[in-house]
């Protein structure tokens, strides 16, 4: 087998890289020291932690014209993720958010971007020993944000009750890179024909979808969303249960807006199921294993929520 030279390496790399059919735009390596935008060098050392072991936390956020969406709680929350995992950060929030902000001078005008920031514990060896690493490292990934098909939010989509184990307390709770429950979910709901599929602990309570929270609206007209002490804290559904909350002193007709432990029962007699995420804001489900969700088009409750983030996403311009 030849042994190949660095520049037949960065050449073939040149020749490998898919980044660039999929919108990759830059990309910030404290690794590096700097900022990158040909794909094709956007890589990070084999022996860091975070690639054999899973050994680090991550976020992902969007902006909207030119502004960065619920950027706070999102550093609220990777913070306490790295926390949790006794991950130092190699920089404050403020640095990060001044990194993300550059590399947003770099977008293309007029398009929105999706930020993915992984905090890894860092190269330094194979082993799962977290003390044989050189310090953490800061890995900032933009990309074009791309919306989930249309047809999604105006037919609805389709879940079923997922066979993987949910994760338990307290790594529900904290957004690592060890996804693989969440890929093997991902994975169970395209090999069955299914958009989504939904965990439930091993007590029967609801949890989440491979990378989204849940959402649902009972026939008593409440909106209730599973407890976060076996789900991930999410920054767009805390912030839909607080548009759904101004929305009970209004005339929506709500009677309850709240956070309780939902079971499969809760799932197969809701009027409404919502999908929750950054990435795809509030979709509905309108087949749950099967069967029609209320009436089997996206409803009321999801229309108005639809139309109240992108109005808070508006006014949020407006405001500057």
């Amino acid at each position: 087998m030849k042994i190949l030279s660095t520049d037949e390496v960065l050449h073939r790399l040149s020749d490998k890289s898919v980044g660039k059919g999929q919108d990759y735009l830059a990309m910030y390596s404290s690794w590096y020291g700097g900022i990158i935008q040909d794909p094709a060098l956007m890589l990070l050392p084999i022996d860091d932690h975070m690639v054999h072991r899973g050994d680090g936390v991550f976020e992902a956020f969007r902006s909207f014209s030119g502004r960065i969406l619920e950027v706070e709680a999102h550093f609220d929350r990777l913070e306490a993720s790295a926390k949790a995992i006794e991950l130092a950060l190699p920089m404050d929030r403020h640095q990060m958010h001044h990194l993300c902000l550059e590399l947003l001078t770099l977008a293309p005008k007029a398009i929105d971007v999706l930020f993915r920031l992984y905090i890894s514990r860092g190269p330094g060896s194979f082993t799962a020993n977290p003390y044989e690493s050189v310090g953490s490292q800061l890995y900032i990934v933009m990309s074009v944000f791309r919306s989930y098909p249309s047809h999604f939010y105006q037919r609805g989509a389709r879940a079923g009750i997922s066979s993987i184990p949910v994760k338990a307390t307290p790594f529900s709770q904290i957004k690592s890179c060890n996804y693989l429950p969440n890929v093997l979910m991902k994975k169970e709901a395209i090999d069955r024909g299914l958009d989504f599929t939904l965990g439930f602990t091993s007590e029967g309570d609801l949890a989440e979808g491979s990378t989204e929270n849940i959402l649902l609206v009972t026939p008593h007209r409440e909106v209730l969303a599973p407890l976060f002490d076996y789900t991930l804290r999410g920054t767009t559904l805390l912030r839909v249960m607080d548009l759904f909350g101004q929305a009970k002193q209004r005339d929506l007709g709500l009677v309850r807006v709240d956070f309780t432990r939902l079971n499969r029962g809760h799932v197969g007699q809701a009027s409404e199921i919502m999908m929750v995420g950054t990435t795809i804001g509030v979709l509905p489900g309108t087949e749950w294993e099967g069967r029609a969700v209320g009436s089997g088009s996206p409803g009321p409750f999801f229309e108005y929520i639809h139309q109240a983030l992108e109005s808070y996403q508006l006014s949020l311009l407006e405001g500057e």
